[in-house]
């Protein structure tokens, strides 16, 4: 009995889950009870937060045309991937785009429409090895990864999770990648490349990863309403308006064709008008071409089958997009989603069949042959070499394939052997014919199998007289060998007319001599495999051997004189700084000797004028239009290269002189190049000097003005107030005798100080020395102690520091003295409004601004602010300036000034440094 009431419960429970499912099945979804959407606000460029906290991307753009085709109201919300996903198990979400991987299968179900293949790939900076190129890498380097993503549980799963660096915020990661070059990211390709393309990141690239694709996919614990959108993203994809928001978010760099609309309308109705006229005919010849086609299609498929005997043999079928594998037999297997199916094969051979599939398709082919790699199965580590066969099985009534009939043959064992076989066959071959002596070969009973050339020119035969014949090594050496022991011999034979040996029968001459090499090839048992012979013709050399002694006797005499000479020259040429030119006028070649026999560099008219410096290429020009033209006379000139030796412009003064023929005309241009760097860098040295010590007397005499009147006028002013105590004066007065002459001494003191250090920097005495600082607080700082002393009322001063921590490498103390001096030039001239000071990094730069509300500076003397002595007021030194400007240039930066009279002035300081740390606010 308590057995039946087990089993009613039981029963009743399950009536009710399946209640609540179908319930939640056949939910209608209103604006009073949209649809929930949410997915990961972190996921570029599928889905994230924009600038303005607006969910955006492809997951978006998708949801909501998807959601408009089915008349469904819809709420989007973005949220951390985990909270997303316990959202979407809870039922406080009804949909999401996720990954169809083991680690998603508890929170919700998946639709069947793949939205986008997830691929991987590494990021590294340009010029850097990426360090991983399959997932076997992943054991040995570390790497970062996303927190949580498919990389990431696949390093953990397989025991790797030592060498993973986890980041939530992957923007972050690929900064990181930016600056560190040890740094390299494995992840999604596409989010990946979005991120760089967002960054401007120049220095980083993309480099694939051979791991397993992930399939991204609708989920949702509503079956129903993955039904629903299954069925509306397939005739969304099948009506191309899918990839408009593919390109958007996936490929950017795809544009239109920009072919206006008018001629495509033009086009269809030319295309509908000619389709009209072949109408009759093509219903005429429609019963002869189906029969035609059916036996053809017919034949083609017994072919296939005939010709790939004992290989895999598979269907494509294409609405479907499915593969159903044949066995032995011929029967039909199980049948697997073709990104499945073809997996095993490489990345690039997964594209070629994926477009060889297209082609047949798109009736483009009938018949495509394939060779790619790939492993023979799921557990096999080892890369094949295979042979596929694509070809039409059936198509449908308006002639469209609907199945393709595949065969795959594993080739790699065959290939392997033809490419040594013809690699042998083409090295024999090439060494055979070309050689410069005369080659025969011998089979293994010593009878002739094949001549080169060579030989066949010497004894004026073709190859065919010569193999018919079946001439034998005893009719060439005249004698008999054992041909089973004997080995590698030389020998000179002296033949004369009446000889029987086979070089004698072709040769109508006295007397030969031949010297020959015989080389027997043998097997591993020493059995006799094939005989080589080689030999030349050296009768002329013989019959002239004694005359050729006298000549070279007489040759060594006058070589021996010309070497001594050459040497000479050669001496010259070394250590003279001196070359030897030639110029063709034919060829348009200048050759350049550093030796009398020995070509240095041989340039062509192009490449002469690239070595020329720019200023010099006019007058390079003129030098080879004047040799082009045949000009009879001596031509000199001295250029300056685009090269330099020993660090400094190379030049080179040219002296040519005309080469005549027989005749009288030009036939090119002898000469000397002599390198002059050295003179020519002594004038320019001694010209520069000449220079600077003008430039040097003109500051002196321009200083010791300036420092005249400048230290005149508080000296004049300290003077002043002192002689007034040698006269009557009420006592009240002393005190601001005293302020003056000590306002008058400090201004004196703050010149003197300016002037000594503006001499310093001048000498190049201020050492820069960068180090790293975190600016974040020094500038705040600095900005505050700076204006600490000068504030007024009814002026705002602010800092504007958008970092936490901003630590680059920089001389604090020598940048410190820029900021002095211009918060002192903005608080000291503004009394009423603002005083500002801000910064950021940018490009590889610090940029810094200083803004006021002050009386600003007239037109007519901004070209001249930064110029020594140059003051507004006419009551300061007018040094500040032109020590920050000076400060500045030595630091590689730049200084720019905005202003305008009586509404106030803003500076701008850029200063190259490295970034070592950043934490923005």
């Amino acid at each position: 009995m308590n057995r039946i009431w087990q089993i009613l419960i039981v029963y009743l429970l399950s009536l009710t889950a399946v209640s609540a499912q179908e319930a939640d099945s056949t939910r209608v979804f209103t604006k009073e009870n949209p649809l929930i959407y949410e997915d990961a606000w972190d996921l570029w460029p599928y889905a994230f937060l924009n600038e303005n906290g607006e969910p955006v991307g492809f997951n978006i753009d998708l949801l909501k045309l998807v959601c408009k085709e089915l008349d469904i109201p819809y709420i989007i919300k973005l949220k951390p991937t985990t909270e997303a996903l316990n959202d979407l198990k809870s039922g406080k979400a009804d949909l999401m785009c996720g990954m169809d991987a083991h680690f998603h299968d508890d929170y919700a179900m998946y639709g069947k429409s793949v939205l986008q293949l997830f691929t991987h790939s590494i990021v590294h900076q340009k010029g850097i090895k990426p360090v991983v190129q399959d997932v076997e890498d992943l054991a040995d380097y570390r790497v970062i990864v996303h927190s949580g993503s498919f990389s990431h549980h696949l390093m953990i799963r397989r025991g790797w999770s030592n060498n993973a660096i986890p980041y939530d915020d992957m923007q972050e990661a690929v900064q990181k990648a930016h600056l560190d070059p040890n740094s390299q990211i494995v992840w999604n390709t596409l989010s990946l490349k979005w991120l760089i393309h967002k960054f401007q990141f120049d220095n980083l690239e993309l480099s694939p990863v051979d791991i397993q694709h992930g399939e991204y996919k609708f989920m949702s614990n509503n079956p129903r309403l993955l039904q629903r959108i299954d069925s509306i993203y397939t005739i969304l994809r099948s009506q191309e308006r899918i990839r408009p928001i593919q390109n958007k978010w996936f490929y950017p760099e795809r544009q239109d064709t920009g072919i206006p609309s008018w001629i495509w309308k033009l086009a269809i109705l030319l295309a509908l008008g000619i389709l009209a006229s072949l109408i009759y005919y093509a219903i005429y010849r429609m019963r002869e071409k189906k029969m035609k086609k059916l036996l053809h299609n017919d034949n083609n498929r017994m072919a296939l089958i005939l010709n790939t005997s004992k290989v895999r043999i598979w269907i494509y079928h294409v609405k479907s997009r499915t593969v159903t594998p044949l066995d032995e037999k011929g029967n039909p297997m199980s049948s697997h989603p073709s990104i499945d199916f073809f997996r095993q094969t490489t990345p690039s051979g997964f594209e070629r069949l994926s477009n060889a599939l297209a082609c047949i398709i798109d009736q483009k082919e009938e018949h495509i042959t394939l060779n790619i790699s790939g492993k023979d199965d799921a557990s096999d580590e080892e890369l094949h070499d295979f042979t596929i066969e694509l070809s039409v099985l059936r198509r449908d009534k308006e002639g469209s394939p609907t199945d393709i009939i595949g065969t795959r043959s594993d080739t790699t064992e065959e290939r392997l052997k033809q490419k040594e076989t013809k690699e042998m066959m083409f090295r024999y071959q090439a060494v055979f014919d070309s050689a410069m002596i005369d080659m025969l070969s011998f089979d293994e009973n010593g009878f002739t199998r094949n001549i080169n050339e060579k030989a066949l020119s010497f004894i004026h035969k073709t190859k065919e007289e010569v193999l018919a014949q079946r001439f034998s090594i005893k009719d060439i050496l005249g004698m008999d060998i054992d041909l089973d022991t004997f080995d590698t011999f030389y020998l000179t034979q002296i033949c004369k007319s009446d000889d029987e040996r086979l070089p004698m029968r072709f040769l109508n001459q006295p007397v030969l001599y031949y010297e020959m090499k015989i080389m027997p090839v043998r097997d591993e048992k020493g059995n006799l495999l094939s005989i080589y012979a080689t030999g030349r013709d050296v009768t002329e050399f013989a019959l002239s051997y004694s005359s050729t002694q006298n000549n070279l006797q007489l040759l060594e005499k006058a070589n021996r004189q010309m070497g001594k000479y050459i040497k000479n020259i050669d001496y010259v040429l070394q250590n003279g700084n001196l070359r030897i030119i030639t110029y063709s006028p034919d060829t348009h070649t200048l050759t350049i000797y550093s030796e009398i026999d020995h070509v240095q560099y041989k340039l062509t008219q192009t490449r002469t004028i690239e070595l020329t410096d720019e200023e010099y290429k006019k007058k390079a020009q003129r030098l080879l239009n004047a040799m082009d033209n045949l000009t009879a006379a001596s031509i000199k000139t001295t250029v300056k290269t685009s090269l330099r030796i020993h660090g400094m412009p190379l030049y080179l003064h040219l002296s040519f002189i005309p080469t005549f023929d027989s005749e009288g005309g030009v036939t090119g241009y002898f000469g000397i190049c002599r390198d002059v760097s050295e003179i020519k860098a002594t004038e320019d040295e001694l010209e520069q000097e000449t220079i600077k010590a003008q430039e040097v007397e003109t500051l002196k005499n321009t200083f010791l003005r300036n420092m005249s009147y400048e230290i005149r006028t508080p000296l004049n002013s300290v003077v002043g107030f002192a002689e007034l105590f040698e006269t009557e004066h009420a006592p009240e007065d002393e005190a601001i005798f005293i302020t003056q002459i000590k306002e008058s001494a400090s201004t004196l003191l703050k010149l003197i100080n300016n002037i000594l250090y503006l001499s310093r920097l001048d000498a190049r005495m201020i050492e820069i020395k960068p180090k790293p600082v975190d600016f974040a607080t020094v500038f705040e700082t600095r900005c505050q102690t700076g204006w600490f002393n000068y504030q007024k009322p009814g002026v705002t001063y602010s800092v504007d520091n958008p970092y936490n921590h901003l630590v680059v490498e920089i001389d604090d103390q020598i940048i410190g003295t820029v900021i002095d001096q211009i918060i002192a030039n903005a608080v000291q001239h503004t009394t009423s409004g603002l005083v500002r000071a801000r910064y950021d990094y940018t490009g590889d730069h610090l940029v810094i601004a200083f803004q006021d509300t002050g009386d600003g500076i007239p037109e007519s003397m901004l070209d001249r602010i930064f110029d020594r002595f140059m003051s507004t007021d006419g009551h300061r030194t007018g040094l500040g300036l032109s020590i920050c400007r000076e400060i500045i240039n030595q630091m590689d930066g730049k200084i720019t000034i905005k202003s305008q009279e009586g509404e106030g002035t803003i500076v701008w300081v850029s200063i190259p440094c490295k970034l070592i740390e950043i934490d923005r606010k």
